[in-house]
């Protein structure tokens, strides 16, 4: 068999016994390190690690979970001071677990070369002489804190809410802050209640169809059905402000409460055709007195539009301009029905908007005595009204210059009865808000128009977007650091401790074994890698 030893010369036994001597591989230094003493299979302080690492993770879902209070209570800005200071905790629990995990693996799988335990130990990316592997990992290692970091703030765009209490708050037949004193006849008020369902519709190359219904748009405007739209209570201007003040930058208010709404149905069963003058009598319109109280006409070129106004009725026509008389109006009117009906609404308010997020309305009216404010009130609409009606509805004539577009539109209707209702609410709006001598405001309670609601509110608050990964990157490091505790348990038959470091070293390896490193430095940097055998107990070297 043949025979190796260290050395500059390999020697070989031949059969013949004869000797031949040829050039043998230069051999690494070696020292042996005994480990003595006895060392506990389990670090207590490793066990404690790895239990702060697996706690700052239960801490951590709990402040990014949105199912849970305190993501509220922390919003966003104190989330990313707590999700840091805990990475950074778990990034300690890990460096203080790793460097054994990785010492025994060098020790039992690895090179067992001395640079590469003075690497680890110190941490060093650039140890001279230190194997490929181990550079990635200590790479990985220091690079992970840095990418985790970077990583957790990039979850940005979640929300948390949070029921605040139930609170009285004032509603009534308000618009939004800021323009309640706007104008002098509340067309002002329709206009900007009326807009956003107009930009929605018109402002596309061709009608959209109509969205899922009920539908709300704007401040108070909702498209209850294809033939029902109506105009809420709303918020009143200073509860908006109070709400506003609890505010911070990015947060949200949604308020749900029950107020009272302006309805306007169109009436089905009304066939358009009504030439008997006994049907219009009740409403001083007989063919005789067609321009009796409450009915105007405004033509515009070759169309114009028409309208009776009579307490909670109105009757709207677009018609041709050469046809001003009674029986075209009776022939084309459509009747329009509009009662004050209990509702249902949610608000959303921000330091900039307010806005109404879903609404409702129920099928039955409210009593006589909420009614009064359209009939014992006498609005002039035709007064001041019929030229924005004209700009509205004009679009369905028949000779409006681009009618192929809207006169066939499945949103003629729901543009009908908005009009209609937004112009009762905006002009007893109006009415409610400022005093005119020149209108009869008879029999009409208070609290009719403005009223406490007792409402909910939730707080909705910016934090970090919840999702799989975020949980993921906050899961790395108590994952990393039981998996090396597992190791560790292992390799417990490794000699290799908690207190393992150079001094150990100097003191468990023989003098002797020195001498072979003499001459292999240069400015106390090592030319080669030194080999570390680890052996049990004390011994004495061959000789």
């Amino acid at each position: 068999m043949p025979e190796y030893k260290y050395g500059p010369v390999e020697v070989t036994h031949e059969s013949n016994n004869s000797v031949i001597e040829q050039p043998g591989p230069t051999p690494l230094p070696a020292v042996r390190w005994a480990a003595s003493g006895s060392k506990r299979p389990i670090d207590v302080l490793d066990v404690f690690a790895v239990l702060v690492s697996f706690a700052c993770l239960a801490v951590g879902v709990a402040a990014i979970s949105p199912n849970l209070s305190l993501a509220w209570r922390l919003g966003f800005a104190n989330q990313l001071i707590l999700v840091g200071f805990l990475l950074s905790i778990m990034s300690l629990c890990f460096n203080h677990i790793a460097p054994t995990a990785f010492l025994r693996f060098e020790a039992r799988f690895g090179k067992s070369w001395l640079q590469n335990y003075d690497a680890i130990l110190r941490n060093q990316l650039f140890q001279s002489h230190s194997s490929l592997v181990w550079r990635l990992l200590i790479l990985l290692s220091l690079c992970l804190p840095l990418g985790l970091s970077v990583a957790y703030k990039r979850f940005i765009g979640g929300k948390s809410d949070h029921y605040i209490h139930d609170t009285e708050g004032m509603y009534g037949m308000a618009a939004p802050p800021g323009i309640q004193q706007v104008g002098i006849t509340g067309l002002s008020l329709m206009a900007n209640a009326t807009l956003p369902l107009f930009l929605y519709w018109r402002t596309a190359d061709s009608p959209p169809p109509l969205p899922p219904l009920p539908q709300p748009f704007g401040f108070n405007l909702v498209l209850l059905s294809k033939t029902a739209s109506a105009v809420l209570d709303a918020p009143e201007p200073d509860y908006v402000q109070a709400l506003r003040g609890k505010l911070s930058a990015g947060e949200e208010l949604r308020i749900e409460a029950d107020v009272r709404g302006t309805v306007t149905t169109i009436d089905s069963e009304f066939d358009g055709a009504q030439t008997d003058p006994s049907f219009w009598e009740p409403y001083e319109l007989g063919s005789a007195s067609l321009y009796g109280r409450g009915y105007i006409s405004l033509f515009h070129d070759l169309w114009g539009v028409e309208l009776v106004a009579y307490m909670s009725t109105t009757f709207a026509a677009v018609v041709r301009g050469s046809e001003d008389d009674s029986t075209v109006f009776h022939e084309q009117a459509l009747k329009f029905d509009t009662f004050r009906k209990q509702c249902r609404g949610t608000w959303s308010v921000t330091a900039s908007t307010v806005v109404l997020l879903n609404g409702s309305c129920s099928d039955e009216a409210l009593p006589q005595v909420s009614q009064r404010i359209f009939t014992n009130t006498i609005p002039a609409f035709a007064t001041w009204y019929m030229p924005t009606l004209a700009d509205y509805l004009g679009i369905f004539t028949e000779n409006y210059t681009d009618t192929e577009r809207y006169i066939d539109t499945e949103w003629a209707m729901p543009s009908f009865t908005t009009i209609v209702a937004a112009m009762y609410w905006s002009r007893m709006s109006w009415l409610n808000w400022n005093a005119d001598p020149y209108f009869a405001h008879q029999n009409q309670d208070y609290d009719e128009t403005h009223y406490n609601v007792v409402d909910s509110i939730i707080s909705i608050k910016p934090t970090l977007r919840a999702t799989w990964p975020l949980y993921l990157v906050l899961a790395v490091y108590p994952l990393l650091t039981s998996l090396l505790m597992l190791a560790i348990l292992l390799l417990r038959k490794v000699p290799i401790g908690k207190n393992f470091g150079t001094l150990a070293i100097l003191t468990g390896v023989d003098g002797e074994d020195l001498g072979s490193l003499k001459r292999r430095t240069v400015s106390g940097e090592v030319k080669a890698p030194v080999m570390l055998e680890v052996v049990r107990g004390n011994y004495k070297p061959d000789r």
